[in-house]
């Protein structure tokens, strides 16, 4: 019924005057012909069936039914004033017909002053689950950093590490991880709002393991600086090492690929006060400052001949 409304309003200049809702009243469906026809006797009333807001894509169309006129195709629908709009709710939104989700943020502003992190969260998910949202994605990157507040502190004490450092993507990941467990037991997820990210498992995995996680546990901007004083002092000799040995594993920029990455072994020798050490500083710098884990060891000493 619905796309036969567009094929009448290919050849029909009242159909083009009217909305589907108004279709009934001067048109009958047939059912046998499958097609819209001029209505003879009596007259009935339309009615779209109703949609939830949660349904996504299929309550804005639904809302744009109610305005549009005359269209011949899905892409009609979302054209509004010349231009053709990605979605039906960008479309919704074009006509003003959906209002933004200032309120809902400036809810959670204001809630800043007093609620704690794990409260914040559970004041999202009541918006999520109650309240018209039109861009949960929006609201979540305005607002992650207020609901993640004590992600840090919490996990901290859960490992027993007071002086964790976490990255803003660990921070959402957990972040999102307690979201997840508040809509679970509301029977929903984040499965039901396509638009948010969903948890990192393989993060999850690594940030778990607190050993892992003290071997993260660096400063990146430190780390970064170091190197880049380190290794904009390194003699042509280091330099030439770093490149031929050790930038391959650190997949530089720039540099030739020629090196395949797998499991390699550098002896580096020489004596004493060449610089063996400020080659091997510079070198641990760049990973860590990439949040890579590396151990930097000694061998034993023994010559085996």
């Amino acid at each position: 019924m619905f796309t036969q409304w567009f094929e009448l309003n290919k050849h029909d200049e009242l159909a083009r005057t009217l909305t589907y809702a108004k279709i009934p009243k001067h048109y009958v469906w047939n059912k046998d012909a499958k097609m819209w026809t001029p209505r003879k006797l009596r007259t009935s009333i339309g009615r779209i069936v109703y949609s939830n807001p949660s349904s996504g894509e299929r309550y804005y169309l639904r809302m744009l039914l109610n305005i549009v006129k005359g269209t011949r195709s899905f892409d009609e629908i979302r054209t509004v004033y010349g231009i053709l709009h990605p979605t039906f709710k960008d479309a919704c939104f074009a006509y003003r017909l959906v209002n933004d989700d200032k309120k809902w943020t400036q809810a959670i502003t204001e809630a800043t002053l007093w609620a704690t992190g794990a409260q914040l969260r559970e004041l999202f998910v009541t918006i999520l689950l109650f309240c018209s949202v039109s861009k949960p994605l929006q609201l979540w990157e305005l607002n992650w950093q207020a609901l993640s507040d004590d992600i840090l502190h919490k996990k901290g004490k859960i490992f027993n590490f007071p002086d964790l450092i976490l990255t803003d993507d660990q921070i959402k990941n957990y972040c999102l991880v307690e979201i997840q467990a508040l809509l679970n037991k509301n029977g929903k997820s984040l499965d039901d709002y396509p638009e948010l990210p969903q948890p990192d498992p393989s993060m999850l995995t690594q940030l778990d393991n607190r050993l892992i996680c003290e071997e993260l546990n660096y400063n990146i901007k430190e780390m970064h600086t170091l190197h880049e004083s380190l290794f904009s002092s390194l003699n042509p000799k280091q330099l030439a090492i770093y490149h031929q040995q050790i930038s391959p594993l650190l997949l530089l920029p720039g540099l030739s690929s020629c090196y395949p990455v797998k499991r390699r072994t550098f002896f580096l020798y020489g004596p004493g006060g060449t610089g063996k050490t400020f080659l091997y500083t510079a070198a641990l710098a760049k990973l860590r400052s990439e949040r890579k884990i590396v151990l930097a060891v000694a061998s034993s000493g023994i010559f085996i001949p």
